[in-house]
């Protein structure tokens, strides 16, 4: 079984990932979007620290990590507003 620390732990890399993605990026509203959702996102699991996440916290933080790692690959590739 996974545990909370684990699952702490993997969702901050990915994040981080992500944020760091974001901002290797040229500026534009999509990625500032991004970004600012990202960190929000982050902020949100750092708390799991302190109290660890109910399933459905843990099924939306990984559904948000899953679709800004998605949006900031389709806006690496195609650029804002695409």
């Amino acid at each position: 079984m996974v545990t909370t620390e684990r699952q702490l732990r993997v969702v901050l890399e990915a994040t981080e990932i992500v944020v760091s993605t974001l901002e290797s990026m040229p500026p534009s509203t999509e990625r500032d979007v991004l970004l600012q959702q990202a960190r929000e996102s982050r902020v949100a699991v750092e708390g799991w620290a302190m109290e660890p996440p109910t399933l459905e916290q843990r099924s939306v933080a990984m559904k948000t990590v899953l679709r800004l790692h998605t949006a900031a690959a389709k806006l690496g590739r195609l650029g804002p507003g695409k």
